[in-house]
C-alpha cells in the first residue's frame, strides 16, 4: 500500500504512520501495552528536558512520549482542516487494515479506534513541529524549494517556535 500512501497522502500522514510502527516496534508489537503506557504520560506536562533518553528501547519509549505531547493546536484548527484530517486518516485506516496484517494487531475495536486516534494525533503533531532535513549550505531562494531528504521529529527543535510562520529557521553558512 506505500504507493497508494504516496498517491494520496501528504508526508505528514506517511510520517504519522511511521511514527505508529516505530511505537508498536519499542512495545513489541502488543497494542495494549502502547496505549496503556501513552494514556499513562496523556497528562504529563513534561517536555524533552524531563527526560533522562539513554538507552535503548526505554529510550526511544520516552521519546515517544515526548513526541506525543507536542502541541497539536486543536482548539484552533478549523472544522475544514479537521474534516480533511479526518477523512484522510478513515482512508489511511481502510488501506492498512484491509491490506496489511495490521488487522491482525490492532484485533479488537479499541485498538482499531487507537490506531485512528493516534494517526490523526500525529498528523497534527507532524504539522507543527517535524523538521526536515535539507542538504549542508542552503541561500534563501532554497529554504522554500530546495531538496528535502527526510522529515522527523526532533522534540528538542520543537520547543523553539509552534508557529505555522515560523520566526526560526536553520541555516548553513559556508565560512
Amino acid at each position: 500500500i506505500i504507493d497508494k500512501l504516496d498517491k494520496i497522502c501528504t508526508k505528514i500522514i506517511r510520517i504519522a504512520v511511521h511514527t505508529f510502527f516505530e511505537a508498536l516496534d519499542i512495545y513489541n508489537f502488543n497494542v495494549l501495552d502502547l496505549m496503556n503506557a501513552l494514556n499513562e504520560v496523556a497528562d504529563d506536562p513534561s517536555t524533552v528536558f524531563d527526560h533522562d533518553i539513554k538507552g535503548g528501547k526505554i529510550k526511544r519509549a520516552r521519546v515517544l512520549a515526548t513526541i506525543d505531547s507536542l502541541v497539536t493546536n486543536e482548539e484552533s484548527r478549523n472544522s475544514a482542516d479537521r474534516f480533511q484530517r479526518s477523512g484522510i486518516v478513515a482512508i489511511v485506516t481502510h488501506l492498512f487494515l484491509k491490506h496489511t496484517m495490521l488487522a491482525s494487531i490492532l484485533n479488537t475495536p479499541n485498538a482499531k479506534d487507537f490506531f485512528r486516534t493516534f494517526i490523526f494525533k500525529q498528523s497534527q503533531i507532524a504539522a507543527l513541529n517535524y523538521h526536515g532535513i535539507f542538504d549542508g549550505i542552503m541561500s534563501k531562494a532554497q529554504l522554500s524549494s530546495g531538496p528535502q531528504y527526510a522529515s522527523g521529529s526532533y522534540p528538542f527543535c520543537s520547543l523553539i517556535n509552534h508557529s505555522c510562520a515560523p520566526n526560526v529557521v536553520r541555516v548553513s553558512h559556508d565560512c
